[in-house]
């Protein structure tokens, strides 16, 4: 069963979305250096802060440290559940293909069982779907001709379908997604078609975005990019 959250925008000052940061610890952190929060706002990470980078334990560490200082949901993502299935013994052959990028995951974690378990028990109680007033948040997309609580896990977990092409979902509301990294690594905002696509390719473009909701304002981190001139 899809565990689905709402959440009300008024009761936070601000409202950051953030997504894919796939194991990127220093572009997080340098990320939000960048940013003034409190314990007023809320982050929203869209899921896939595992996998494909190097500074796993320096990213939840960060994670962690943000539940404590303001409030914060976590998305699951494909990674997260890849991740999850893989250690609970339900289908563990399709972590271990070489592009899904979980080796270095799986060398930390099988050497420290208690971040394994703190982080287990980090994805165990993430949503599927979180919405809003006028926002639907999810990892990889958002099957419009159904309602929310028919969504299919696999798809809303791993589409790369053009969904936001499809009938408009009858709510209106902006959907809000990562997992498919947008091109030349920026924050793509439609508002024709009511979307925001967050993943700005940590793994591809070595860029982490983070959009905060209510002011529109977008905050970049990045390294070793290679700028043509």
């Amino acid at each position: 069963m899809l565990k689905i959250l709402r959440i009300e925008e008024n009761k936070y000052r601000n409202i950051y979305v953030i997504s894919d940061i796939h194991a990127h610890g220093n572009l997080l952190e340098k990320l939000l250096e960048k940013i003034e929060y409190s314990k007023e706002d809320l982050f929203l990470i869209l899921g896939d802060s595992c996998d494909r980078g190097n500074e796993l334990e320096k990213t939840y560490e960060i994670l962690f440290k943000l539940q404590k200082e303001c409030n914060l949901l976590h998305l699951l993502g494909n990674h997260e559940k890849m991740l999850e299935d893989y250690y609970m013994g339900i289908e563990r052959e399709t972590y271990l293909i070489n592009e899904n990028g979980s080796k270095k995951t799986r060398e930390i974690l099988d050497s420290n069982e208690n971040l394994k378990d703190k982080i287990l028990d980090f994805i165990y109680e993430m949503p599927h779907i979180v919405y809003s007033e006028n926002y639907i948040f999810v990892h990889a997309g958002i099957d419009k001709k159904i309602s929310l609580e028919n969504q299919k896990e696999k798809y809303i977990l791993w589409t790369r379908d053009r969904f936001w092409l499809d009938k408009d979902n009858e709510n209106k509301k902006m959907i809000v997604f990562g997992h498919k990294v947008q091109e030349y690594g920026i924050i793509k905002i439609d508002n024709f078609y009511n979307y925001i696509g967050m993943d700005c390719g940590t793994y591809k473009f070595n860029r982490l975005g983070c959009y905060e909701l209510k002011s529109k304002k977008i905050y970049m981190s990045e390294e070793n990019i290679w700028k043509i001139i």
